[in-house]
């Protein structure tokens, strides 16, 4: 019979704390009861402030925020009971909770719109309201989180959003010692390699066995965070400069492929971030347009007439002034300031024609972000 009894209060032990975290539908009434084996309806944010919608086959109860204390969704979603002055009227409203530890974040959606969030430390029943401006919630968030130096740090990256609050306090709660998803901006100076390859593989383009070009590359970009995500929009600009003289043969002619470019790269790259606390490792990948703003690039062609050599213009230019491709890469930050990438891009024209030359080409850059 111990036996027994040893067994249902493990088992009471390992079910019980499943149900309270969003496995069932529950609610809590004032008496500390806990009621399962419902359907909760969701009303939306002004509903779910107001009442409790339960669900029992046809029947559907409504219960305020004074005859419940707290109840829960299948998907997790917890609104728990508050006493609030609003408006200069005190009266209990639900709040659904967004965070939870240390310091607990809940939520308020009013009439018309407007959005309140509230504190509380320790599971306490005591609330804070955050304010709106600016200097006076940074001066709240610090009184509370000045046990945790990151999250000081982080205090200037915050808005009052819902998502940016949770990740906030999600992160204060447990002590994370990475940098907090911001707007940055950098400087990068690398070396590109670039190699030419025909659009028509039967032209006269396809003879040459064109090597690499070695040049300097350098430019800026800024990283803008989707949402609170470690995906945030990487576009850029860049600028480099290349040059060739390759002679071949092509039917029996003497050709001359002569190229000289300055280029302006913009990369529209979407980064994948792995936030740590020393090195970050980063992947990217996303469109590029490139624009020749400096265009000599000619192919040249020699012809002999009684010793005489006569040179005439076959192609100019060889490069489409505009093009665009895509590019893919990867790198690391080390600490908050200094990182190093490689990427590849392949390029293409973008004109109507196949006299023309495409590119690839492979960059390896460090830069410094602010």
């Amino acid at each position: 019979m111990n036996m027994k009894k040893y067994c249902f209060l493990v088992f009471l032990i390992s079910v019980i704390p499943s149900l309270l975290t969003g496995q069932h539908a529950y609610f809590s009434k004032s008496d500390s009861s806990i009621i399962f084996g419902f359907e909760l309806i969701d009303g939306g944010h002004l509903s779910n402030s107001k009442f409790c919608l339960v669900k029992k086959g046809r029947e559907i109860n409504k219960y305020t925020a004074d005859e419940v204390k707290e109840y829960g969704f299948k998907n997790g979603r917890i609104f728990k009971s508050f006493t609030l002055n609003l408006n200069n009227q005190t009266s209990r409203y639900f709040l659904e909770r967004l965070v939870t530890g240390k310091i607990d974040l809940y939520y308020l959606k009013e009439m018309k719109g407007a959005e309140r969030y509230y504190l509380a430390e320790n599971e306490s029943n005591e609330l804070i309201e955050i304010p709106e401006i600016k200097d006076e919630y940074s001066l709240l968030f610090l009184t509370l989180v000045s046990n945790c130096p990151q999250a000081v740090d982080n205090i200037h990256f915050v808005k009052i959003r819902k998502d940016k609050l949770m990740r906030y306090f999600n992160s204060y709660n447990n002590c994370d010692s990475r940098a907090f998803p911001r707007f940055r901006y950098g400087f990068t100076i690398g070396i590109s390699t670039t190699i030419l390859s025909p659009v028509d593989k039967e032209s006269v383009y396809s003879i040459p066995d064109y090597s690499r070009l070695w040049s300097i590359t350098f430019g800026a970009s800024v990283d803008i965070p989707v949402r609170t995500s470690n995906i945030s929009f990487h576009p850029g600009i860049f600028y480099k400069q290349i040059g060739i003289a390759k002679a071949f043969k092509f039917e029996n002619a003497d050709k001359d492929l002569v190229i000289n470019c300055s280029t302006i790269t913009f990369p529209l790259l979407f980064r994948y971030s792995i936030l740590k606390d020393k090195i970050s490792p980063f992947f990217q990948a996303g469109p590029v347009y490139s624009m020749q703003i400096r265009n000599k690039s000619t192919l040249y062609g020699y012809e002999t007439d009684n010793n005489d050599i006569f040179i005439n213009v076959i192609n100019d230019p060889v490069l489409h002034r505009y093009m665009g491709g895509f590019a893919v890469g990867s790198g690391i930050v080390s600490g908050k300031s200094w990182f190093g990438e490689i990427s590849f891009s392949r390029i293409y024209n973008l004109g109507n024609k196949n006299n023309f030359l495409n590119f690839s080409e492979i960059t390896l850059g460090i830069g410094r972000l602010f």
